[in-house]
């Protein structure tokens, strides 16, 4: 996709911008006992095991969504369609739309997001646009969380998910809700 394409949009709802470390603490993930460190939510239109595993069962308007917070950078919210029509990234203050189709750059009303907190909103409000749902399951990459961390992030995401794994964990995978 060419630099004409992408379309760079101010949002006008990013009255606050929220920093990793203070979302993270507000789930109980105490971020100062590493250096560096990232979290990601991932959230798709298929099994996320497709997108890593069985890519030839993804349709050309599957859809990734993805939320990291790390110590180092600032936050971005990232949704791909699998047939790279159209790609979108949220940061603080600013949306970044990048395709060469007119309907997906100015005529699709996309959901503003101005904190990582706002994930939860976003996935709802993109299930109501008209493309292909995302799935009421989310995959965390989360080094080291607590069962009260895990709990608090499956309650922050209960709105739109029904299961969440936790990867990345020393105990191993976690799956909530707990059978």
């Amino acid at each position: 996709m060419n630099w004409f394409a992408s379309r760079k949009m101010a949002d006008p709802q990013s009255k606050r911008i929220e920093d990793g470390a203070a979302w993270a603490s507000r789930l109980g993930w105490d971020s100062s006992r590493y250096a560096a460190w990232e979290i990601v939510v991932t959230m798709a239109t298929r099994p996320i095991y497709d997108w890593v595993s069985r890519r030839n069962k993804l349709q050309p308007d599957d859809m990734l969504l993805s939320l990291s917070v790390r110590s180092f950078t600032p936050w971005v919210a990232h949704l791909k369609r699998h047939d790279g029509l159209f790609s979108i990234d949220w940061r603080p203050g600013l949306t970044s739309v990048d395709t060469e189709q007119l309907r997906y750059r100015r005529l699709t009303p996309w959901p503003a997001m101005s904190e990582p907190g706002d994930f939860p909103a976003l996935v709802g409000a993109l299930n109501r646009l008209p493309f292909r749902p995302i799935l009421a399951a989310a995959q965390v990459q989360i080094p080291s969380p607590g069962e009260a961390t895990r709990q608090a992030m499956y309650d922050w995401l209960s709105g739109v998910c029904d299961t969440v794994e936790f990867i990345g964990d020393a105990d191993g995978p976690q799956v909530y809700p707990k059978r």
